[in-house]
C-alpha cells in the first residue's frame, strides 16, 4: 500500500512539470455559424490516467488547421461545407505525450450544421485506445458549458 501511494505521489508532483496546453479561447459563447459555413466541434472530457495526454489534431479538407487537445477542452472550428479528414496522433517537437496509434476519421460538414464530435481515451494498464465518434448536440452542449476552447495559437508550455 505504502508503494501505491508513493507511485501516486510522485506522479502528481511530476504531473505539474510536464509540458501541457492551457486553452485560452474561453467558454463556449453558441455564437451562431456564419451564413453558408458548417461547424465541427471537438470535445475531450478526460478523467482517467490517460487524461494528462494531449494529442495533437489536425482537420484537413477545403481548409486545413491544426490544435492540440488536452482534456476537459473543446476545439470549434468554422468551415467551408465539404469532406473533412481528422486526424489523431503524437505531437511531434513538443515533449508532450499521446500514447495512442494515430488514427484518423473522415466527415461531412453540411452547410449551417454543426458536427459534435467526441474524443475518447482510455487505458487499461499497459493497453491503450481511443476514438473519435460522433456525439448529440444536446449532450456536447452539456458538456461544453464547462470546457475551454483550444485556440491554433495555443501552444506548449
Amino acid at each position: 500500500m505504502k508503494k501505491l501511494l508513493g507511485i501516486v505521489i510522485i506522479s502528481l508532483l511530476l504531473s505539474g512539470c510536464l509540458p501541457k496546453v492551457t486553452p485560452t479561447g474561453g467558454s463556449f459563447s453558441g455564437l451562431n455559424i456564419e451564413p453558408d459555413k458548417s461547424r465541427i466541434i471537438i470535445l475531450r472530457k478526460g478523467g482517467s490516467l490517460i487524461s494528462m495526454d494531449t494529442p495533437a489534431v489536425n482537420i484537413s479538407g477545403t481548409t486545413s488547421s491544426s490544435y492540440y487537445l488536452p482534456s476537459k477542452a473543446f476545439i470549434q472550428e468554422d468551415i467551408i461545407a465539404g469532406k473533412y479528414n481528422i486526424i489523431i496522433k503524437k505531437p511531434e517537437g513538443t515533449g508532450l505525450v499521446w500514447r495512442m496509434d494515430p488514427f484518423s476519421l473522415e466527415v461531412e460538414a453540411k452547410k449551417n450544421e454543426t458536427l459534435y464530435l467526441e474524443l475518447k481515451a482510455t487505458s487499461i494498464g499497459v493497453l491503450h485506445s481511443s476514438k473519435l465518434e460522433v456525439i448529440d448536440g444536446v449532450y456536447a452542449l452539456k458538456n461544453l458549458e464547462i470546457f475551454q476552447r483550444v485556440l491554433r495559437t495555443d501552444r506548449v508550455k
